[in-house]
């Protein structure tokens, strides 16, 4: 959210416009989906619109959908999972290892999107501390 706050106040970016997307795979967490997307955008106070994908197939489908619903995207922010900490007190070099393993895919599946970020956002923000004076 952050960032695409950013790109909207940039001067390069004058006039673009802010969409969250997320694809679900239960026609059943569609709703959910929404109100979770409405509520980030009520929180930051962005103006944004959000949209919901029903999808229900595999990885590579999802990836498929993302890639066509954004082909008119000037920018993707795509987010990423976060490392498994436990795991990686347990074994940091395994972890590490299915990591790259995870990052290299999600690499893969992007290719052929408009320009991407991959983020990871594992914290929790104060949206109001970054996006209001």
């Amino acid at each position: 959210m952050a960032l695409g706050f950013l790109l909207q106040t940039s001067k390069s970016w004058d006039g673009a416009g802010l969409c969250l997307k997320s694809v679900v795979n239960k026609e059943s967490e569609m709703k959910a989906g929404e109100e979770l997307l409405q509520s980030l955008i009520n929180e930051s106070r962005l103006d944004a619109d959000s949209k919901i994908y029903f999808e229900p197939g595999d990885k590579q489908s999802v990836f498929k959908r993302i890639r066509e619903e954004s082909k008119d995207s000037g920018f993707v922010f795509m987010g990423m999972l976060p490392p498994d900490l436990k795991k990686f007190r347990e074994n940091p070099e395994a972890t590490i290892r299915e990591y790259a393993i995870y990052y290299r895919s999600m690499l893969k599946a992007t290719s052929g999107f408009p320009p991407v970020a991959i983020v990871l956002a594992a914290e929790n923000l104060d949206f109001h501390k970054i996006f209001i004076p």
